[in-house]
């Protein structure tokens, strides 16, 4: 999705995802903007890697501005 985000607004932006039901959506303000119902859905697996917010995986490319607030949240399995 070409989002065209601009850069002096705070912008929403929340994903969701299930491979059971066939569901990726993008959502930007609380509006779905995209959305994908077929093809490969492989399920989701733990990763090894640390999280970081605001750089990449080896926390180089480090994002340049301000994060008001993040959140990451997680459901167990059918929740």
């Amino acid at each position: 999705f070409k989002a065209n985000l601009s850069a002096d607004k705070w912008t929403h932006v929340a994903g969701v995802y299930s491979a059971s039901k066939k569901i990726m959506k993008l959502y930007m303000d609380g509006k779905e903007v995209a959305s994908l119902n077929t093809g490969e859905f492989p399920p989701m697996t733990l990763s090894t890697v640390p999280l970081r917010v605001g750089s990449d995986p080896e926390g180089g490319n480090r994002f340049l501005g301000s994060i008001l607030r993040d959140d990451l949240s997680a459901r167990p399995h059918g929740g």
